[in-house]
């Protein structure tokens, strides 16, 4: 007895040429009717309506049930994997031949099944044929967990692996991951005294503000621990006149630089952009900065031996060839 299905509209179908042998078409009221669960390829690939060609596999297989198996086969052929889980469930509806579990596209409609949405009703027929074949299907049930991008085939398919006790890496709770505390400056200073310090005479610097402060700096020796000095001038509070030793430290789109003031961090300067304000201890307000170009040559022009002088430093003599 054939089976036939009909389709929403007949144009679509009439359009078309279709080999007579595929299956057949009612030239009257646009059914389709497939002879074969072969017949189902041909349909899929030759009409527009390919959802009307699975229609029309389910009903063969409602009078036909024996065949479900073939007929998941060819649907995860023409289909998305999942689409073969429905047939592949009424084909095991009394039982699952061990040698039908191990066949590679009950695998792949499982795994496509449980890759959807949890409250897709798939998924429970995927989970059922999961645990149906449990023992064949298992190595890729495990093995797909560990896609990073399958989040929903994760919660559908971990809580299946868990009730039969098998262990899925990616299925165990992510441990936090505790990071060692960073030190602060207050522990990368400690100990550190300013005149022991090898300075490098090439990186001095002056910044001044447009009420006349100034700020010096200057950074170790290369080789040495790197290290920033730093000595206000002209400014009101106890860090005029003082030599500061700082830590660099990257922030935003520059720079800070952070120093180690009553056991806790200060920081001193925040370079953004290009531009620099610093923050001394004293000083209510906060004291924008601009560099000033060293050269011994023009009035209030200091060298870099002046300032590495500020520090107590000379510029190491140069070497004598011999």
């Amino acid at each position: 007895m054939q089976l036939a299905i009909r389709l929403t509209t007949f144009a679509t179908l009439s359009a078309f040429a279709l080999p007579a042998s595929a299956y057949k078409v009612d030239q009257e009221d646009g059914t389709i009717t497939l002879v074969s669960v072969a017949d189902f390829d041909k349909c899929a690939t030759q009409v527009y309506n390919g959802d009307a060609c699975l229609e029309a596999l389910k009903a063969y297989v409602e009078k036909k049930p024996k065949e479900a198996f073939q007929a998941g086969k060819h649907a995860r052929l023409q289909f998305q994997h999942w689409v073969a889980i429905p047939f592949f469930a009424k084909a095991f509806a009394k039982a699952a031949p061990e040698a039908e579990c191990k066949d590679e596209d009950v695998g792949m409609a499982v795994v496509s099944a449980l890759s959807l949405p949890t409250d897709n009703p798939n998924v429970a027929l995927g989970r059922k044929v999961a645990e149906q074949c449990f023992a064949q299907v298992q190595p890729k049930l495990v093995s797909e967990t560990a896609d990073g991008t399958a989040s929903y085939y994760r919660a559908n398919a971990c809580p299946l692996l868990a009730e039969k006790k098998v262990a899925a890496p990616e299925c165990e709770p992510k441990k936090p991951v505790v990071e060692a505390p960073k030190p602060t400056a207050v522990d990368l200073l400690k100990g550190v005294d300013a005149k022991q310090l090898a300075t490098d005479p090439s990186s001095a610097r002056v910044y001044r503000s447009r009420r006349g402060e100034e700020l010096l700096l200057m950074r170790t020796k290369p080789g040495t621990r790197e290290l920033v000095l730093l000595k206000f001038k002209g400014i009101t509070g106890p860090w005029n006149g003082r030599v500061l030793v700082a830590i660099e430290r990257p922030g935003g789109r520059g720079k800070d630089y952070v120093t180690s003031s009553d056991q806790r961090e200060w920081t001193v300067v925040s370079e953004r952009d290009g531009y620099m304000d610093a923050y001394a201890k004293g000083v209510k307000e906060t004291i924008s900065l601009y560099e000033v170009p060293l050269d011994r040559g023009l009035k209030d022009r200091p060298s870099p031996s002046d300032v590495s002088a500020e520090f107590g430093s000379k510029p190491s003599a140069p070497t004598t060839k011999r």
